[in-house]
């Protein structure tokens, strides 16, 4: 298991891995790592039209999602450029859907990095296999106590403010420790 720490150092150093698998309900840290992902792959919103697609497990054709899996990047991109296919609640997907993407976990493409979002995953499953040793799997929770000075510089960080120790332990009480609901007090009290 590794950390989302990790997979963000891979992207700025442009090691590629053929699945990103976030498995978790923490809707905070599953969005921050899915919008550097794509901010790493989508630099346009053409490269968005053409080189992206979303899928969802409990709504999707495992067949569909296998043909964009497999699809080639465009005719006129870079060489070095890859699709971005991105399913949400993977976990959903019955037995019968994941026999159908079997393949493609044995033998992914080189031009597509397939970002999987689960809630929850049994890792005795082949492909789940596959992920950990070819790709990345990051889980998210909420933080634990001993966590939460770490949030503080991360948070510091991203809304471009020295936020005091008092002062963040008081958001982190009164947010209830859910990681969400701090990032919107601290943008909140960021403004003033």
């Amino acid at each position: 298991m590794s950390h989302a720490a990790q997979l963000f150092k891979e992207l700025e150093q442009n090691k590629i891995r053929p699945f990103y698998l976030v498995v978790g309900e923490e809707p905070f840290q599953v969005s921050e790592i899915t919008h550097k992902i794509k901010n790493h792959f989508l630099h346009s919103k053409s490269d968005a039209d053409f080189s992206f697609e979303s899928f969802d497990g409990e709504t999707s054709d495992p067949h569909q999602l296998l043909s964009s899996l497999d699809m080639l990047p465009g005719l006129f991109d870079d060489p070095r450029s890859h699709r971005l296919v991105k399913c949400d609640r993977f976990d959903r997907f019955n037995a019968a859907s994941l026999e159908i993407l079997k393949s493609y976990f044995d033998n992914p493409s080189p031009t597509t990095v397939f970002l999987i979002l689960a809630h929850k995953i049994d890792k005795r499953k082949s492909w789940v296999k596959k992920v950990q040793d070819e790709g990345l799997m990051v889980e998210v929770a909420e933080p634990y106590d001993r966590d939460w000075p770490k949030w503080r510089g991360y948070f510091e960080k991203k809304c471009g403010k020295q936020i005091e120790v008092p002062a963040w332990e008081h958001l982190v009480e009164f947010s209830g420790k859910v990681l969400g609901l701090v990032w919107q007090e601290v943008q909140k009290a960021a403004v003033f």
